[in-house]
């Protein structure tokens, strides 16, 4: 395959964004709809239980000849927004083939309401997935990867759950690498960690150097010096460069570069597959020179 054979054409990825935004801001749209309703029910049973007579108390209200009832609040909280979600979710499937098939790239796993082992990263948080995009495969450069995005709801108690979106591009390297975990400080919100998974004291560190502390180092002390020798300055360099937002899990053959809260488009997906490449090559020098990989023979080469 030459280089120019294993390029990729993002644009059926343009719009991909716009559909998720779009559905986001209606449910916000529902969601501010509803606290209303709630306290138009809260102010009514206030006056109840304060006896003031003078509020009328009528279902429904009736002017210019229109009106809106109790039906017509519940088909705008509960059927348009569900109208919307499955609108928008075959819309985004169809952006997703139109991708994959532009490019030859093969879909192995149809996106679901539950995400399958294929589309979990280990170590970070995928607790409240709701749907996942189906999985592409291909080749890009001289990359073997897998490609998907996943979506989940994230709130606390004083705000509601607001939909969100990670893509993820997962690399398959040429050995097996010590498990790894590389959670970036940029994407954390109220400096709470993205890992669901919880490792002892004596596995975190720091790199060194000008980017040393934009991440936090999870790694077995007995990998610590192979976690070196691969994380050099330069790949750091690179890493952070051009994916300052993006969490890395590595274990055996295989690394996941997780854009938190990236939605996808075309710039990004563009973006992420030339610095996933650009990473790898990075990655491929270290492990060769650690000797983490066998360099290839004379006769090998010569093929």
């Amino acid at each position: 395959m030459t280089d120019g054979e294993s390029q990729a054409d993002f644009t059926p990825l343009k719009y991909y964004s716009t559909a998720f935004k779009v559905a986001r801001w209606i449910r916000r749209a529902r969601m501010i709809l509803v606290r209303l309703f709630f306290l138009f029910i809260v102010i009514v049973i206030a006056s109840f239980l304060l006896n003031i007579r003078s509020l009328s108390y009528s279902v429904s209200y009736h002017s210019s000849g229109g009106s809106i009832s109790l039906d017509g609040i519940v088909f705008l909280l509960v059927f348009v927004p569900l109208i919307f979600f499955v609108l928008r979710m075959q819309l985004m499937d169809m952006i997703w083939r139109a991708f994959a098939a532009k490019n030859n790239y093969k879909i192995i796993n149809q996106g679901n309401f539950a995400a399958t082992a294929v589309e979990k990263v280990p170590s970070f948080k995928a607790k409240a997935i709701s749907f996942s995009s189906g999985v592409i495969t291909g080749a890009y450069r001289n990359l073997e990867f897998a490609f998907f995005t996943r979506q989940y709801k994230e709130g606390g108690l004083l705000r509601w759950r607001e939909r969100q979106m990670d893509t993820v591009l997962t690399i398959f390297m040429p050995g097996n690498l010590p498990h790894i975990i590389i959670n970036a400080r940029d994407n954390e919100r109220a400096r709470r960690s993205n890992l669901s998974a919880s490792f002892p004291d004596d596995h975190r560190f720091n790199f060194e150097g000008v980017y040393g502390d934009k991440y936090d180092v999870h790694t077995n002390p007995s990998s610590r010096i192979t976690t070196l020798q691969l994380f050099t300055p330069d790949v750091l360099t690179v890493l952070y460069e051009k994916l300052p937002q993006a969490d890395i899990e590595i274990k055996g053959n295989k690394l996941w570069v997780v854009q938190r809260y990236g939605i996808l488009n075309d710039t990004l997906a563009r973006n992420l597959f030339e610095a996933g490449s650009q990473l790898y090559e990075e990655l491929y020098k270290q492990m060769r020179s650690a000797r983490l990989i066998e360099r290839p023979t004379a006769d090998a080469t010569s093929r």
